[in-house]
Parts: C-alpha cells; sequence; structure tokens
C-alpha cells in the first residue's frame, strides 16, 4: 500500500509535464448543463453555506485518509481470506491504475479551486472561493491551506505536488468502502455510505472537484467492484487457494 501510494503520488505530480491540464473550461460548461444552469456549489450553498457546518465538512473530508487505512488495514488482517477480501483489493488497486492513473493524465485538470488562476474567465467558482477564504478567517478551512500548497508546488514554489481533478478518487474510494462495509456488517455499511456523501458534498463544497469528477469515479468504482465479483469467486474457487484457505483455518 505504501509503495502503491508512494507511485500515484510521483504519477501525479507529473501530470502537468504528461498531459498539461486543459479540460477545465470544458467540465465546468458540462456542470452547468447537467445542473439546471448552475454550478452544484451555487445549489448547495443556500442549505449548507454556513462557516460552522463547512468546518464540519471539511473535517470529514480530511477524515478519508484515516477511514482509508481503517478500511484497508481491516481487509489485509482478516482472519479470513475470503471472496469480499480479494473483492476489495482487486477493485481498489485498480480503481488508482485506471482512475487516478491513466483517466487522470487523459482529462487532465485542476479543478473549481485552481480554475482563476489558470487565467480562465469568466471564473464560476469565484463565489465559492472568496466565501471559503472567508469563513477560513474565522474557521480553520484546511482545505484553503492544502490547496495553496498545491498551487505553490504547480508554480515550484513548494514541494507539497499533485493536482488532479477527474476523476474524484477521494468519492471513488469512499463509494468502494461503503460497498465492502455492507458485506461486512450493515451497521459498517452505513456508517461508510453517510462518510461517502458527506465526502461527494465535501469535493463540491470545498471546490476540490466538479460533481462529474465524483459521477465518473462512482461509474468506474462500480463498474470494477460488481465487474470483479466473478473473478473473486473464480479464484477463491481454485484447489490451491482453498487448501491455502484451509491451512490459515488450521492456524
Amino acid at each position: 500500500m505504501v509503495l502503491f501510494m508512494y507511485v500515484f503520488v510521483e504519477l501525479k505530480a507529473n501530470i502537468p509535464v504528461l498531459n498539461p491540464f486543459s479540460w477545465d473550461p470544458d467540465f465546468a460548461a458540462i456542470e452547468a448543463k447537467l445542473h439546471f444552469g448552475l454550478q452544484p456549489w451555487e445549489l448547495l450553498q443556500p442549505i449548507i453555506g454556513y462557516g460552522p457546518i463547512t468546518f464540519l465538512i471539511n473535517v470529514n473530508y480530511n477524515a478519508w485518509f484515516a477511514v482509508m487505512w481503517v478500511v484497508w488495514v481491516y481487509f489485509a488482517f482478516t482472519e479470513k481470506a475470503d471472496e469480499t477480501r480479494t473483492r476489495f483489493f482487486l477493485t481498489f488497486f485498480l480503481a488508482w491504475i485506471i482512475g487516478g492513473g491513466f483517466m487522470a493524465i487523459y482529462f487532465s485538470s485542476v479543478g473549481p479551486c485552481f480554475y482563476g488562476k489558470l487565467g480562465l474567465s469568466p471564473d464560476p467558482y469565484a463565489g465559492l472561493m472568496s466565501y471559503l477564504r472567508g469563513v477560513n478567517e474565522t474557521y480553520p478551512i484546511w482545505a484553503i491551506q492544502v490547496q495553496d500548497l498545491l498551487w505553490d508546488s504547480y508554480a515550484g514554489q513548494s514541494s507539497v505536488d499533485g493536482i488532479s481533478a477527474m476523476p474524484s478518487m477521494h468519492n471513488g474510494t469512499a463509494l468502494l468502502f461503503a460497498l465492502a462495509g455492507f458485506r461486512v456488517s450493515r451497521t459498517a455499511g452505513w456508517l461508510l455510505a453517510a462518510h461517502a456523501v458527506f465526502i461527494f458534498i465535501g469535493s463540491v463544497h470545498l471546490a476540490w472537484h466538479y460533481a462529474i469528477d465524483s459521477y465518473v469515479a462512482w461509474a468506474l468504482t462500480l463498474v470494477l467492484w460488481y465487474g470483479l465479483a466473478p473473478v473473486s469467486r473464480w479464484w477463491h474457487g481454485r484447489a490451491a487457494q482453498q487448501d491455502f484457505a484451509a491451512a490459515l483455518e488450521r492456524g
């Protein structure tokens, strides 16, 4: 996991070198067409555009890192090497390779928070960024601080690398955690599903992603999760794997 994510971070940092950012105007236009002529953040703002709520949404968004490691470690060290475990890891790694790798390079984009910094005009996210910076003066909105570090890195002024919007691996993996969680217990599934919902809200409200970044990531995750179910069953039906599982049970 550590080695894999290290490679991913290095790849992400070099996306603009491999394919310069170019898709943002298209994504902003698609957003408006899909959401009744408005940007998704404009639909959310009247409901959640309050400092304390924004702060709590940012807390949940940052908690994604802890949730990822808890879920990953749970399946890595579960006593029974079952189909769910295999299915989870196959989906996890393939989602990052396809979504966070190939698709991120092809659909090279910065996301709403950096839209204006690319010099694109008009900037439909200027109002959202102004709101977030205003809230940050009262409540710590860590997204703003990280976004500033990422842009400084892109400009060659810091070492915190990695700007990539499409697809949103935050949202894709959050959905995966919920899908795998329901295979463990209903309680785990619903808790992780709630986490995933607020990750989506946060990704839009904190200006990290276009909503369509999430839609594409969810589609990729669902295709992999259900497509890899028969692969996992096949793997665990093999005699060698059954012998291995029996040996584990005997201790």
